[in-house]
């Protein structure tokens, strides 16, 4: 919830689970369509596989992506693709809360990949997360709210990022106890 308030931060997040799956990721890249151009907010390519993903970040944990999410994006991947030509395209929604039960049957039926937090079972974003150890930086405890802020405004979205920029985090947090304390607890996150 803390990867706001804009969601940006939530997108390179997404990006990260790409990437770490060796994905080659790029975002915020505008799409011709057939009728118009699109911001598709995460390009993952690998092979001959093409996948558009939404993110749908929101700020407080009981607000659901409804069905309009999926037929809104579904329009758009459709547009895409009368301009577009891909040997093998997915169409992806990730959000960090929930899909209705109306959206997640329209967008599974309409050929979406649909990812939550806890869905599909076994596939959701706290399962991707702690199975490759690809925590947010906003889940330490040891740093402030500012100081997140802060860091995820410089690019460290990934505590395993966090373990390779000990500068950027000296810059922010000029306590060397409270450095090495920080460092600690994102080192045992990501071992």
């Amino acid at each position: 919830m803390e990867l706001g308030p804009a969601g940006f931060a939530f997108e390179k997040f997404v990006a990260e689970l790409m990437i770490a799956q060796r994905y080659k990721v790029s975002t915020g890249q505008f799409i011709r369509g057939r009728c118009v151009s699109h911001e598709i907010d995460v390009i993952a390519t690998k092979g001959d596989t093409t996948i558009y993903i939404e993110c749908k970040y929101h700020n407080l944990l009981h607000i659901k992506c409804d069905v309009k999410i999926p037929l809104y994006i579904r329009s758009r991947y459709n547009d895409i693709l009368e301009k577009q030509n891909f040997e093998k395209f997915e169409g992806w929604v990730v959000t960090n809360t929930k899909f209705t039960e109306d959206a997640f049957q329209y967008g599974t039926c309409a050929g979406l990949n649909l990812i939550s937090w806890d869905e599909p079972k076994g596939k959701g974003l706290k399962t991707i997360i702690d199975n490759q150890k690809l925590f947010p930086i906003t889940c330490l405890t040891l740093i402030t709210k500012e100081e997140k802020e802060m860091l995820l405004n410089k690019g460290v979205v990934l505590t395993k990022h966090l373990l390779k920029s000990r500068h950027i985090l000296e810059s922010i947090v000029k306590s060397n106890p409270r450095v090495q304390n920080i460092m600690k607890e994102a080192s045992e996150l990501c071992d």
